[in-house]
C-alpha cells in the first residue's frame, strides 16, 4: 500500500491546455444562451421545454464545476437555500479595503456561495453574473417543467418522482 501511495503521489498529472479550457467555457456559454432562448419562446411544446431545461441544467452545472475547479459531487449538491443565502462581499467595507483594485472589481461581478463539501467541510463556490442568471432562470422554470416542489437541489432531476440531483 505504501508503494502504491508513493507511486500515485509522484505520478505526473497532465494539465489541460488553456485554449482547450477557454474553448470549452465558450461552448458552455453559447449552449446555455441558446437553451435560454428556446425556453423563453411561448409556443414551445412541453417535451421540448423539458429537453431545453435539462440541457441548460447540465450545461450550467458543468460551467460551475469548470469555473470553480470543484468536485462534481460538491457543486451538484448545491441547495436552493444555499443559492438564496449567497454572500455579496461588496457590502463588507473591512474586506473591500483589504483587496486590490482588480479583486474589488471581481467582487462586484461575482457572488460567493458556501456549500457542504467532502467530509462536511464548507466549500466556497463563485458564480459569475451569467451563471447567476442561468440558475435564477432554472429555478423560475422548475415548476413549469415538472420538477417536484420538495426537491431542494438547484440542479434537480427532471423526473417527477425524483427528489435527487444530477
Amino acid at each position: 500500500l505504501r508503494c502504491l501511495q508513493h507511486n500515485k503521489m509522484n505520478k505526473v498529472k497532465p494539465m489541460p491546455l488553456t485554449e482547450d479550457v477557454v474553448l470549452l467555457a465558450s461552448h458552455l456559454k453559447q449552449e446555455a444562451k441558446q437553451q435560454m432562448e428556446n425556453l423563453k419562446k411561448a409556443d414551445l411544446e412541453i417535451e421540448n421545454m423539458k429537453a431545453s431545461w435539462q440541457i441548460l441544467n447540465e450545461v450550467t452545472l458543468a460551467h460551475v464545476i469548470l469555473f470553480n475547479r470543484r468536485r462534481q459531487g460538491e457543486a451538484s449538491k448545491m441547495k436552493l437555500t444555499d443559492f438564496q443565502k449567497a454572500h455579496d462581499t461588496c457590502q463588507e467595507d473591512a474586506i473591500m479595503k483589504s483587496l486590490s483594485k482588480s479583486e474589488q472589481h471581481l467582487c462586484k461581478t461575482m457572488i460567493r456561495i458556501e456549500i457542504v463539501g467532502k467530509r462536511g467541510n464548507v466549500v466556497p463556490v463563485l458564480l459569475t453574473s451569467d451563471m447567476q442568471s442561468y440558475i435564477k432562470f432554472l429555478v423560475e422554470k422548475r415548476q413549469a417543467v415538472g420538477v417536484q416542489e420538495q426537491n431542494e437541489f438547484v440542479f434537480a432531476r427532471l423526473y417527477h418522482s425524483s427528489l435527487g440531483h444530477i
